[in-house]
Parts: C-alpha cells; sequence; structure tokens
C-alpha cells in the first residue's frame, strides 16, 4: 500500500516532484525516506535524486514533441501571438532543462574556488552573452568582488598583458569561436593566469586554453536568428556560480545584502517625502 502511495503521487504530480528535495517529498506524502530510496531502487534508480532527473528528461521529451521547433529561426510568418509565446516559452525551458540535467557541478565548484581566490576577476563576453556576465558582475561587485567585464575585442587583448599573478578569467561564449577570445585565452594560458570558461556544448577553440571549463547541454546550431535557448542556459549557469560564492561567506554577505536593504529603504523614504 506505500508504494502504491508514492507511484500515485508521483504519477499525479509527476512535473512538480523533480523540482523538490527527498525531505519535503518525505513530509509531502507522510512516507519515510528510506522506504522511498527502497522504491527508487526498485524502480532501477541508484536514488529519489535520479528518479527526478528521470521525471525531468521525459517532460522534456513530451515538451519537445509536443512543439516542433527550428530552434535556429523559430519565427515563422503565419505564428499567432500564442504560437510565438508557447515557442518563447519552450526554447527557454529546453535552454534550463538541457543545462540543468547535464551540468558538471564538481567544474563549477571549482571554477567558484578560484573566483573566490582571485584578487581580481576579469570576464571576457560579447553580444547575446554579455547580458547574463553583466548581471553577475553586478552582483558580486556588491559583495565587494573585484570584477571586470571586457566586452570590447579591440581592447581585450591589451587587458590580458596588464594582468597579474592573483587574477583569474571567466570566459562566457556558446559558440567559443570568437577570434578575439581565441586570441586572448592563448595570451592568458602563455602567461599562466587561469582561466574559466562557461560555453556550450562544443567548447569550440576555446577548450584547449581552459583550466576549468563548463559546458551546458543546450544545443543550438549555427547559423540562428538570435542566441535564445542557450542564453538561458548560460543565465542558469551564471546564477548557479553566483549562489556558490554567496554561499562561500554566507554570514557576511548575508550582512551585506541586509545592509545594502537599509541603504535601500532610506534612499526611497528620502525621495518619497
Amino acid at each position: 500500500p506505500t508504494e502504491n502511495q508514492i507511484a500515485e503521487y508521483i504519477l499525479e504530480n509527476s512535473t512538480s516532484v523533480p523540482q523538490i528535495s527527498l525531505d519535503d517529498f518525505s513530509e509531502q506524502i507522510y512516507v519515510s525516506k528510506s522506504t522511498i530510496i527502497r522504491f527508487c531502487k526498485k524502480l532501477g534508480f541508484r536514488g529519489f535524486k535520479e528518479l527526478c532527473v528521470e521525471l525531468a528528461r521525459d517532460y522534456d521529451s513530451f515538451m519537445s514533441a509536443d512543439t516542433l521547433l527550428d530552434v535556429s529561426f523559430p519565427i515563422a510568418e503565419e505564428d499567432t501571438p500564442e504560437d510565438l509565446a508557447a515557442k518563447m516559452m519552450t526554447l527557454n525551458y529546453r535552454g534550463i532543462a538541457d543545462t540543468y540535467r547535464d551540468l558538471d557541478m564538481n567544474a563549477l565548484g571549482r571554477i567558484a574556488d578560484r573566483m573566490y581566490e582571485a584578487e581580481i576577476i576579469t570576464v571576457f563576453a560579447q553580444e547575446q552573452y554579455l547580458q547574463p556576465a553583466e548581471e553577475l558582475e553586478r552582483r558580486l561587485s556588491a559583495l565587494g568582488y573585484a570584477i571586470h567585464i571586457e566586452s570590447n575585442p579591440n581592447a581585450a587583448a591589451a587587458r590580458c598583458y596588464s594582468l597579474s599573478e592573483g587574477a583569474v578569467t571567466l570566459f562566457i561564449t556558446y559558440d567559443a569561436k570568437e577570434a578575439s577570445m581565441i586570441r586572448c585565452a592563448r595570451i592568458l594560458s602563455e602567461r599562466r593566469i587561469p582561466v574559466c570558461l562557461l560555453s556550450g556544448p562544443t567548447g569550440g577553440s576555446l577548450l584547449k586554453y581552459a583550466d576549468e571549463a563548463v559546458q551546458i547541454g543546450y544545443y543550438e546550431p549555427s547559423p540562428r536568428l538570435t542566441a535564445l535557448g542557450s542564453r538561458t542556459g548560460i543565465q542558469l549557469v551564471c546564477d548557479i556560480l553566483f549562489a556558490l560564492l554567496f554561499h562561500r561567506d554566507y554570514a557576511r554577505n548575508m550582512d551585506t545584502a541586509e545592509k545594502l536593504r537599509e541603504i535601500r529603504k532610506q534612499t526611497e523614504a528620502v525621495f518619497s517625502k
């Protein structure tokens, strides 16, 4: 009866179960964690997390089958506003699901370690991937990190030569084929400045210069109209990277966040008078 209870709940809530923890799942259905784990193993999974990954993959397959898309050129002349909204939702969902499902947390943790220990962080990003980079810079600057974005291809090489020991670099790009970025990575590698890479599944020519690399699982072929799912996948990785760094000094960062919140409240009070 208990196993039937678990199975029925999963079938009725197959889209929400992958998003909750084993502790929460146990509390919701009033079944012990050990019983849930035994149930998962009877189905051929190593544990609850592996079951959740498979449920998420099945839902992703359903979404893909339900909406056939040309991910490079998803907008069609005959599309209705509802069609366009559904396509944008599907592309962004796929970008997040594919990225999360295959994310190498060990490699991302090592990148976070290097950034945490760095005296200065330089982020190289261009075009559609500049936005996630700028958001990461804004958040980390607020926590006291010395971080700079280099988005100008003409000035990037000079920046590479100006970096000294204690610096760490982060390249954010999907294709990893930009000539200016490859040149910069080569210069940094020769100067023994650590190169960290967030890229698409191929890694491009930049991969051979990277000391640490995280490649998102979402595939978006070229040429393309614009980056949609890939940008969302990169944004997710940047968000997780920020969370890892915030967690490194949790108490101090929470104190900083509270001070910033108080300053914001005081500023709003002044302007509301």
